[in-house]
């Protein structure tokens, strides 16, 4: 849909999901809403990450950078609710949009606006746009990967990231984290991948006690 719509200044060329959702990794997904009203408070919200094409139009400083991407959300939202009706709002970091009930986050990723990021000193910004941008598109491809080919990771991590919020150390294991460590229950080269979330789960705290 975003790829087909006219009138932008810029073609996109990617349009790539980035969120525990989308690997069935996510414990709560968030219920659908009327038309126009926020997402419901305590749930994430699902991202996607929007690739432009490469061109000379692309500005060569952060803020600048900034501020077209902002441009560009604005457009978007414009673009959308127009030719396909979707509720959208555009915001300065990101654009919103609504379909079916269901709140999307759109960010745009730039190379060069982490280059440049990293060549003004700015190393903890830069990675923390990647983390949210390349970084997470590869992450949430990688682990929608493991969860078609064994059923039970998805539920396993679902279980995991339960028992960790239970003891209170949700803010000690990042979501992301506590999907790589699962992955490795599943990806060993001694043992067979868990059959069930609960094998998973044990299988998991066997892992932390015996990590060196």
């Amino acid at each position: 849909l975003l790829r087909g719509l006219k009138g932008l200044p810029l073609s996109i060329t990617s349009v790539a999901p980035a969120g525990g959702m989308f690997a069935h990794t996510e414990v709560f997904s968030a219920p659908p809403v009327e038309a126009g009203a926020s997402p419901p408070a305590g749930f994430s919200v699902p991202s996607f990450v929007i690739t432009f094409e490469t061109s000379g139009k692309w500005p060569d400083e952060v803020d600048a950078i900034s501020a077209l991407k902002t441009a560009f959300y604005v457009k978007l939202a414009t673009q959308l609710e127009e030719q396909a009706e979707l509720c959208c709002v555009a915001r300065r970091e990101c654009l919103l949009v609504q379909c079916t009930g269901f709140t999307f986050r759109g960010v745009i990723h730039h190379d060069k606006e982490v280059r440049l990021l990293e060549a003004a000193d700015r190393p903890d910004l830069a990675r923390e746009l990647t983390c949210a941008t390349s970084a997470a598109v590869r992450h949430t491809s990688s682990m929608s990967s493991l969860s078609s080919q064994q059923p039970a990771f998805g539920p396993t991590t679902r279980l995991v990231k339960r028992w960790v919020h239970c003891q209170y150390c949700s803010d000690l294991l990042a979501p992301q984290l506590i999907e790589l460590l699962v992955s490795a229950v599943f990806s060993g080269p001694t043992e067979r991948p868990p059959a069930s979330a609960p094998l998973g789960l044990l299988r998991f705290l066997q892992l932390l006690a015996t990590f060196d």
